[in-house]
């Protein structure tokens, strides 16, 4: 019968318990990496129910009519009818009393750039919607306003936040590159056309 020597022995069991722990570690690992797999979907899925629920509202104080409202216009993904229509009402023109369907994303853009400030104020809005003839009659009259104007697709507004610079607005703006932004003396215009700037 073949003998071992205490020196074999020891060496024997070493191996067999370096062995033993690979394999310990090996499961343990597994299970850290099934475990923080199932917290990662679990955190993406209720990071996703949160942006589900989020609800975006708009503080507008419209100056040509004196009007002041707060418009829930879009829950989650999904945009409040109600709320857009409510604001198509508001933002109509002042000349020739006629609305629009204005687009969505300008809501979008306006709320995106007054969440980065304090969002108890009031955005106070000069120019909605503008119908063909305002425009044609503003450009007889020298006002600067472009011919296929942007207001008069629905797409545009023209605004300013009492308290907030013109000029801090202006760069908020620009960096979310979400349209074109104007910069005027007292107020800024946004639009949903091609990505452009001025000054």
């Amino acid at each position: 019968m073949k003998k071992y020597s205490n020196k074999t022995k020891i060496l024997r069991f070493l191996k067999f318990g370096l062995i033993l722990l690979g394999y310990f570690i090996t499961l343990l690992l597994f299970n850290i990496i099934s475990f923080n797999h199932q917290n990662l979907r679990q955190i993406s899925s209720i990071t996703n129910a949160l942006e589900q629920k989020k609800v975006k509202t708009l503080k507008i104080y419209v100056v040509y009519t004196g009007v002041k409202a707060v418009i829930t216009f879009k829950r989650g993904d999904q945009y409040d009818q109600e709320g857009l229509s409510q604001l198509n009402r508001l933002l109509y023109d002042r000349h020739s009393k006629k609305s629009t369907n204005l687009q969505p994303e300008l809501f979008d853009f306006l709320w995106n750039i007054h969440s980065h400030f304090n969002e108890s104020r009031y955005i106070y809005i000069l120019s909605g919607f503008r119908a063909e003839e305002t425009n044609q009659m503003l450009r007889k009259r020298n006002i600067k306003v472009a011919r296929r104007s942007q207001h008069v697709l629905g797409k545009a507004v023209d605004f300013y936040i009492p308290g907030v610079s013109v000029k801090e607005i202006y760069k908020v703006a620009v960096r979310l590159r979400q349209g074109g932004v104007g910069y005027y003396p007292h107020f800024i215009h946004i639009d949903v056309g091609a990505v452009r700037f001025w000054l």
